[in-house]
């Protein structure tokens, strides 16, 4: 079951890796980590990331569950309606220079 999601907000993997290497935004992310949502396919390239820069991965994680950031399962489900959803978009044409 989900959590309810009024007063949340959805970040993807790039926002917290901005929040993590204090990059342009990061402190728009700090004002809304409380309330983040995230899917586990989102956390598990933050993840990477984090190991790529030989950070802890089981430090930041504490961090963020502390900070109240929640992530949520990406489920096959989950990836039918998205892949349903996508399919469902005409494709963009790319602009003639």
């Amino acid at each position: 079951m989900m959590p309810p999601t009024a007063g949340f907000v959805v970040v993807d993997a790039l926002a917290l890796l901005a929040y993590l290497h204090d990059e342009p935004g990061a402190a728009v992310v700090d004002r809304m980590l409380d309330r983040s949502l995230l899917t586990s396919v989102n956390y598990s390239e933050v993840m990477q990331k984090v190991l790529a820069s030989s950070q802890d991965p089981v430090s930041v994680s504490a961090d963020l569950a502390l900070a109240g950031v929640t992530v949520l399962p990406f489920t096959p489900a989950d990836a039918l309606e998205a892949g349903a959803s996508l399919a469902a978009v005409p494709p963009v044409r790319a602009l003639a220079g």
